[in-house]
């Protein structure tokens, strides 16, 4: 995408990475910060007090869950923090039951449960628009878990599908909806995956370039 701007500025900050430039006479404004949740808060925060975009879109690969191949899309429609974890009490000696944690957001001053960040509906729908008109395959819809985790045990990740719907992990999402939803600003979470521990398919590098190739047609679509 970066190679796609014309005008381009490159903007490097303590945070992040940023070039600005144009795409089809839209003004795009890339950011890339460290991986992490709070790097990837941290960066966005910045870019949206600085650059008051019109909308976010968050894209990158992911871990497919399950029946979600190497190659497929996930468009997140919600994104929950598959980090932030309440465990049972346990006396010393007892073993550690991970089945038994609890996802789980932290409230001040209110009673802590999970609580999921959400996409913009009228961005949902654009995407589904642009799909359509595009012929695009391989696109799902429904939850991505986000975190500073990387599951590799098929168990864990089963849990996850079955008990919370996640389709694929990265560790970014949940980040950009909650700042996005924040300032009001329209962001949809866009992931390829490019490997799926669960059923044993290896990791292919080249998916993240696919994915900006079908974003880029997107921009150019909005």
């Amino acid at each position: 995408i970066v190679e796609s701007l014309k005008n381009k500025n490159a903007v490097r900050q303590k945070l992040a990475n940023f070039y600005e430039g144009i795409y089809q006479g839209k003004q795009v404004i890339v950011c890339q910060p460290p991986i992490g949740l709070i790097n990837t808060a941290a960066a966005v925060t910045w870019a949206l007090e600085k650059y008051k975009p019109d909308h976010i879109l968050n894209i990158g690969v992911a871990n497919g869950y399950l029946h979600i191949h190497v190659g497929e899309v996930v468009v997140g429609l919600s994104t929950i923090n598959i980090s932030s974890m309440k465990t049972g009490e346990h006396a010393q000696g007892q073993k550690s039951s991970p089945d038994n944690w609890e996802l789980i957001s932290y409230r001040y001053g209110e009673r802590d449960k999970l609580i999921d960040q959400r996409a913009d509906e009228d961005f949902v729908e654009k995407f589904k628009t642009f799909e359509m008109m595009n012929e695009s395959k391989n696109i799902n819809y429904g939850v991505i878990g986000s975190g500073d985790i990387i599951n590799k045990e098929y168990d864990r990740i089963e849990f996850l599908a079955d008990n919370y719907n996640v389709l694929c992990e990265d560790m970014a999402g949940v980040a950009v909806y909650t700042v996005a939803n924040a300032y009001g600003i329209p962001a949809l979470d866009v992931r390829i995956v490019s490997k799926n521990e669960s059923m044993k398919e290896r990791e292919e590098r080249d998916t993240g370039l696919k994915l900006q190739s079908l974003i880029l047609k997107f921009i150019e679509f909005m």
